[in-house]
């Protein structure tokens, strides 16, 4: 499916491929939020490695972890004295 918007006449190609790259993400972030997407067809959709999905997703704020996965990075970071 393709989605059109509307966007102003003026803009240049580089603004145009960086207004479709944030859309896309967001768009990408707002499905896998929904539970649309898997962290997997996150990745495909965006075009990125399953490493970059996580960054992404926590540059909007979403934690993938699990409480365990969670827990052992608290461990960890109490190791270093933080």
């Amino acid at each position: 499916m393709v989605l059109s918007i509307p966007v102003p006449d003026n803009l240049d190609q580089n603004q145009l491929d960086d207004l479709n790259h944030v859309v896309r993400e967001f768009v990408a972030v707002r499905l896998y939020r929904e539970g649309k997407l898997s962290h997997g067809k996150l990745a495909k959709f965006l075009g990125v490695g399953r490493g970059q999905v996580d960054e992404i997703l926590g540059h909007y704020g979403v934690v993938d972890m699990t409480v365990e996965e969670l827990d052992r990075e608290f461990k960890s970071i109490r190791r270093l004295g933080f």
